[in-house]
């Protein structure tokens, strides 16, 4: 699982860009001043910063600064989020290293797609395939990462959207959980995480609402998708 580093002081923004990329799958840690940014950068070593400008003690200005000195570190990649908008901000951000610059109020869906695309897995590797799947009423866009119910489209996290591509892969196919977590989450099987992919079936279930019967449990094995007439 992708480890993400979230430097914010406002904990309200950073609890609900913690709870988004939970959904998706992502390992979080917080830090909430600057004084803690250095030492948890190293200690965590995480696959990815979102870094806010404006910190008590030392700013994500100064924090950036210092971890281009560090060999180790340097080469993570960093998101500016933070209230500080005017262009010479952006473009001081992105002199100093930032690979993006994210100005508050912000979409937080906008933000998870940017955090997959910089890691590289926005793409789902459960298929190579990019063909659009037409089940009945479903309509799935791997591509463009879109699912429509009768032309509606619906919302979906990316941990949603990768396990509904692959059931949708094979139609009919029995995908046991410790198939699902290795080809979803990338990751061995434990209680813990079998539950999680329970829940999000239960999740893709809800959103998918009239058609939510094409995805069927079969009992003691796994999940399967099935044509509207199965």
């Amino acid at each position: 699982m992708k480890k993400v580093l979230i430097i914010e002081d406002d904990k309200h923004i950073s609890n609900a860009i913690k709870d988004a990329l939970h959904d998706d799958g992502y390992i979080t840690t917080q830090v909430f001043n600057g004084a803690n940014a250095i030492q948890s950068i190293t200690y965590e070593n995480p696959d990815i910063i979102l870094l806010d400008i404006m910190l008590p003690n030392m700013s994500g200005i100064e924090i950036i600064k210092e971890l281009k000195t560090i060999n180790s570190v340097k080469n993570i990649p960093i998101i500016f989020v933070t209230a500080k908008s005017d262009i010479i901000d952006q473009v001081i951000g992105y002199e100093l290293g930032a690979i993006d610059y994210v100005v508050k109020p912000f979409s937080m869906a906008v933000l998870t797609r940017k955090i997959s695309a910089l890691l590289g897995i926005m793409e789902p590797k459960a298929s190579k395939s990019d063909s659009i799947i037409e089940i009945g009423d479903l309509y799935i866009n791997p591509k463009e990462f879109i699912v429509k119910v009768k032309g509606e489209e619906i919302p979906m996290t990316l941990k949603e959207f990768k396990l509904l591509q692959v059931l949708a892969s094979q139609l009919n196919k029995v995908f046991t959980r410790d198939e699902l977590l290795i080809k979803v989450w990338e990751v061995e099987t434990t209680t813990f995480e079998t539950r999680t992919v329970d829940t999000h079936i239960k999740k893709i279930r809800q959103k998918l609402k009239g058609v939510s019967h094409y995805v069927k449990t079969i009992h003691g094995l796994g999940y399967k998708l099935c044509s509207k007439d199965n």
